[in-house]
């Protein structure tokens, strides 16, 4: 291996490499010095081999693919339901994600790589990516990462480093410098040079701040949508690449001149040498030269004309170009604008696919999502062809929503997908539920009650988002797999239901409350009216019924919010039938007890009543552009292993009572964001964070 020359950072200049001369060695030695190599080399290749096979842990890509309990190493898999841009490069795709980057093989389906917080980014959030060789630019919602894919290195580039605002960050390639838009402001970077340039009052400067949310690159300008808010009335700004200078095209230069008139242009693209915006009712052309003004293209020459369907709530140009016109996405279909004639036409129908539009996408393709297809994860439009090619994300699921339960040390997961199961034999998730009535994509924190002494499994859920869904539960056998779907009898709907203004039905939201295992009853807590109602769940009777008041003894699952069971549960030995998890209703260690009292970690001497207030440690907050910092925000707790553990929107954190001391995980153990969702602990932590993904890592 060839020495890279040194460069004293004081000097900026390379110098020599001293290598010290050495006489020849004798031909005897060399053999002898051939032979000793060889063995070390058989000895080392044999070693690795035996403690990779000992570990149980195979890496492709950085990726741990196999395992067994007690990885030695943090193994994450990032969340990617929610994608952002696509870069093809040969059989590989790198796909911006909520949780980070996911490189997936094409052909297999496999993930050969993941870029998160982890791994250095300063988000989680993949918003805008950018390769250029080994390196990949990143926009965050805190600042440019960029990441070596070779070295594995991370940089990240944010407001301590100079750059103009972190949050909200596009990225648009002007060959070889990347500009950088922001919530208020733009950078221009040059990584040639090692340069970035900001520009906030010189875009607009009657805007406070200036939320640039898209860019187009020409030749001559660059063009930068900034949406109205309350710091600005919004504009389009063109920059002039070769005279350096700016201009503002406010309200008034698109005929709108009221006190309030506003710009709210989203989207942006290029046919020739016209320009066009939109902000999803109205579109607007100009010619590229400098005295050139925005002129509306009226109805019915526009996209939205008369044999088109009126129920459009979005219209977005897309930066795809075809030879005789430019793109829009509407309505499930994509149509063709020609410019010269303003004529109009459909290109193709989604039909009833509703796809998540990639409107990063360039060229003559255009990548789209669909909503909880597995074997669609990421598809691709061919505007040429009018083909469409799907590619599948293998042995996993797209996102992870919550760990439902620990069996035999594999965690239960609620996913976009369903429910899977993480087989630490296999090293591969397995799906154990799924096109289930109420498994409709949406995490809705179910309940997976393993029922002690059975092979069942008792299964709650309900998706609850601006109003209730019917609630769906089921009785799940995990020894052979079959489902039973539980009715809820009349007199238990009409106590959990109300009639709106057009007839139509609300449910109430229920959440699991307390169990009784001795009696053999699940119980679930709803509001009616101020007043506290419950509906029971029978185990021996499969029945239900209403309740007013919690029986005397149960356990229950939450105390005024906070969840406290660690849901830990044997099966295979206890004779294939479920043990009991050990949750009392209490957090306690038997000698200390422990509650969330209004986000105060209060601990109690039981015998004699003293209680104090912990201080757990937290990570740094996540970067605000308001100059603000977030409070730490504590929820789940569970007493597990000796230690207390302690869920935050700031790091996860575990109390040893014995000595006092905290321990704080964060991403630097492997975590995929500070905010922690849910956790589960045996003999592995099984971690999922909001945005992140699933972690797992050795305690």
């Amino acid at each position: 291996m060839e020495q890279a020359p040194i460069v004293d950072p004081g000097l900026q200049e390379t110098l020599p490499v001293q290598v010290p001369v050495t006489p020849p060695p004798s031909k005897s030695k060399i053999i002898w010095g051939i032979v000793l190599i060889f063995f070390i080399i058989v000895a080392s290749i044999a070693g690795y081999y035996f403690l990779i096979f000992k570990k149980g842990i195979k890496t492709v890509g950085g990726v741990p693919s196999s395992g067994q309990a007690n990885f030695k190493t943090p193994k994450y898999w990032i969340n990617c339901e929610d994608k952002r841009q696509v870069i093809e490069e040969g059989d590989l795709l790198y796909v911006g994600c909520l949780g980070g980057v996911l490189v997936l093989d094409k052909k297999t389906g496999e993930v050969r790589d993941q870029i998160s917080v982890a791994e250095g980014m300063g988000d989680a959030t993949a918003n805008s990516i950018i390769k250029r060789g080994d390196i990949l630019y990143i926009g965050t919602q805190d600042g440019v990462s960029v990441f070596n894919l070779k070295t594995r290195e991370a940089k990240k580039i944010g407001v301590k480093e100079g750059l103009v605002n972190g949050a909200n960050i596009e990225l648009a390639a002007d060959g070889d410098k990347i500009w950088v838009a922001t919530f208020d402001g733009v950078s221009l970077l040059d990584p040639n040079k090692g340069t970035l340039t900001n520009y906030t009052s010189e875009l607009d400067a009657e805007a406070e701040k200036r939320n640039v949310v898209n860019m187009l690159v020409t030749d001559k300008y660059v063009y930068f949508l900034e949406v109205a808010s309350v710091y600005s009335s919004g504009a389009v700004i063109r920059f002039d690449k070769f005279g350096g200078t700016f201009k503002a095209f406010k309200p008034g230069d698109f005929g709108r001149t009221d006190q309030y008139a506003r710009t709210d242009f989203n989207s942006i693209s290029a046919f020739g040498n016209q320009v066009f915006v939109s902000d999803d009712k109205e579109l607007f052309v100009i010619d590229e030269n400098a005295d050139a003004s925005w002129r509306k293209i009226e109805p019915p020459r526009s996209f939205i004309i008369k044999d088109l369907t009126t129920d459009f709530s979005v219209v977005r140009l897309l930066k795809n170009t075809v030879s005789d016109g430019i793109l829009v996405y509407s309505g499930s279909k994509i149509y063709k604008f020609n410019p010269d004639t303003e004529t109009t036409e459909t290109l193709f129908d989604f039909g009833k696919e509703n796809p998540n539009i990639l409107y990063k996408s360039t060229g003559n393709i255009l990548w789209f999502s669909v909503f909880n297809k597995a074997d669609k994860f990421i598809n691709v439009l061919d505007l040429t062809s009018k083909q469409i090619s799907s590619y599948q994300l293998k042995d996993r699921p797209e996102a992870f929503g919550q760990v439902l339960a620990l069996i035999d040390e594999e965690p239960v997961l609620d996913t976009n997908a369903g429910i899977y199961k993480y087989s630490l034999e296999q090293g591969k998730f397995i799906s154990i539920l799924y096109n289930l009535s109420g498994f409709n994509g949406n995490f809705s924190m179910p309940l997976f009650q393993p029922i002690p002494g059975t092979t069942d499994v008792f299964i709650f859920r309900q998706v609850c988002g601006q109003g209730c869904e019917k609630p769906f539960s089921y009785i799940y056998n995990y020894a052979d797999g079959t489902v039973k779907e539980l009715s809820l009898p009349p007199p238990v709907v009409s106590s959990i239901t109300s009639k709106g203004f057009g007839g139509g039905v609300f449910y109430n939201s229920l959440s699991p409350s307390w169990r009784d295992f001795k009696n053999g009853k699940i119980g679930f807590s709803y509001t009616d009216n101020g007043t506290d109602k419950y509906i029971v769940y029978d185990i021996n009777t499969s029945g239900w019924s209403l309740a007013t008041d919690i029986p005397t003894g149960a356990d229950k699952f939450v105390t005024n919010g906070v969840s406290f069971c660690n849901r830990v549960y044997t099966y295979k030995t206890n004779g294939n039938k479920f043990g009991d998890d050990g949750c009392t209703g209490v957090v306690t260690n038997g000698n200390l007890g422990w509650k969330n009292v209004e986000n105060k970690i209060v601990e109690t001497d039981i015998a004699s009543g003293n209680t104090k207030t912990l201080t757990p440690p937290v990570l740094e907050a996540n970067y605000s552009p308001f100059d603000s910092v977030s409070d730490p925000v504590f929820g789940k707790l569970i007493f597990a292993h000796s230690k207390l553990w302690i869920t935050s929107n700031r790091g996860l954190i575990s109390y040893d009572p014995q000595t006092g001391s905290y321990k704080l995980y964060g991403p630097s153990d492997g975590l995929l964001s500070k905010d922690v969702a849910d956790f589960l602990v045996g003999k592995n932590l099984w971690v999922v964070t909001n945005w992140g993904g699933l972690s797992a890592i050795s305690e």
